[in-house]
């Protein structure tokens, strides 16, 4: 019996190995599932190709025959000609679950680049890794080819900015816990813009030869104003009045606690002063479609200094203070952005290249 037994155990292995897989065999896998049952999409806009100009926008009703229980993200992205991703922006373009139809925005950007002339080809479709799988292969996605039209803006935008941190000093002795790094100067100080006509201009008057027809005399820091090149020929004086100034009152010790709350003062006899500074005035231009930010700085002997009152401080009993900042020039189809002090720091012509723009609603920032 035991012979016999052994027998049949050495049998019923060698079946068992012969039954195994070689070690240079592929495993078997299952017949991937049928995507017959998947939706096929299909694409529809009105925009037949051709010219687009920056700003406009392409839109595309994409529709799927069958309803999912899964999103379905759309998509545009580009695939030939000399524009790139960042001339477009996408928006949409997502089945929704148990949905049948989406919409998708494709917006050529509005950029600072002179790029007249850009091509694109342009695939519309679903690039998702695991969603594009879920579509029908009969799905085709469209292309659609364009040349893009540079958007130039018939304004200048200017940015005025100031910054300034002061020193608050005790006993003589400069506190480094005091030098309000939590208080920008934009939360102590309002700077209005106004334009002046050049010609005639004063800087200690400056309203008796105001231009109204912009300005930026608001709250916000910094201060943005679009100045228009339809203007009119001439030369415009951008100056700055100090409406308020609260670091010239920090001197007060009370005004200095409250500055810094988290700080422990002991006692009323520590003597504050501060180390006031200068704060001059930056001012940054641009012109969408013709050239990016270009900054300068105020000339110096008008620098607002942080222990001069604003105007409408309370303490302040003296007279408003205005000081010139720079300047534009418009002549023989050309704009020319300077110092106050005649200093050339960018010019351009105005009507070249110009697909004119709708001018905004308001110029005032």
């Amino acid at each position: 019996m035991k012979n016999k037994f052994n027998i049949f155990l050495f049998i019923g292995a060698a079946l068992l190995i012969a039954a195994l897989p070689g070690c240079d065999m592929e495993p078997e896998v299952s017949d991937p599932i049928s995507p017959d049952d998947y939706p096929v999409a299909s694409f529809s806009t009105d925009f037949a190709g051709g010219e687009i100009s920056e700003g406009d926008t392409i839109v595309y009703t994409i529709t799927i025959d069958k309803q999912m229980d899964v999103y379905i993200p759309f998509d545009a992205r580009i695939i030939g000609g000399t524009a790139t991703n960042d001339d477009f922006e996408v928006f949409g373009g997502r089945v929704e679950p148990y949905t049948n139809e989406t919409k998708l925005y494709i917006v050529a950007k509005k950029d600072y680049a002179a790029d007249d002339g850009a091509t694109a080809t342009l695939e519309i479709g679903a690039f998702s890794v695991g969603k594009r799988y879920v579509l029908n292969e009969k799905t085709q996605n469209p292309t659609l080819n364009v040349t893009m039209i540079n958007y130039v803006a018939d304004y200048l935008e200017m940015t005025f900015a100031w910054e300034k941190e002061i020193n608050i000093v005790s006993n003589g002795i400069y506190n480094p816990d005091y030098p309000t790094d939590a208080y920008s100067t934009y939360d102590m100080v309002d700077i209005d813009i106004f334009i002046s006509d050049a010609e005639g201009f004063d800087p200690a008057d400056p309203f008796a030869t105001f231009n109204d027809f912009t300005f930026a005399a608001t709250g916000d820091a910094p201060e943005v104003l679009d100045f228009p090149l339809e203007i009119g020929e001439g030369s415009y004086v951008f100056f700055a009045e100090l409406w308020y100034n609260d670091y010239a009152f920090v001197d007060d010790i009370k005004n200095v606690i409250d500055l810094n709350p988290s700080d422990t003062i002991v006692g009323d006899t520590v003597q504050y002063t501060v180390e006031h500074e200068d704060m001059p005035i930056t001012v940054t231009v641009s012109r969408q479609g013709v050239f990016g930010p270009v900054t300068l700085t105020q000339d110096e002997e008008f620098f607002f200094n942080s222990a001069t009152p604003g105007a409408d401080n309370e303490s302040y009993d003296g007279e408003v203070i205005d000081v010139p900042v720079c300047k534009v020039t418009i002549e023989n189809g050309e704009f020319i952005v300077e110092q106050y002090d005649g200093t050339e720091v960018v010019r351009g012509k105005i009507e070249d290249f110009i697909v004119r723009s709708k001018r905004p609603d308001n110029l005032r920032k």
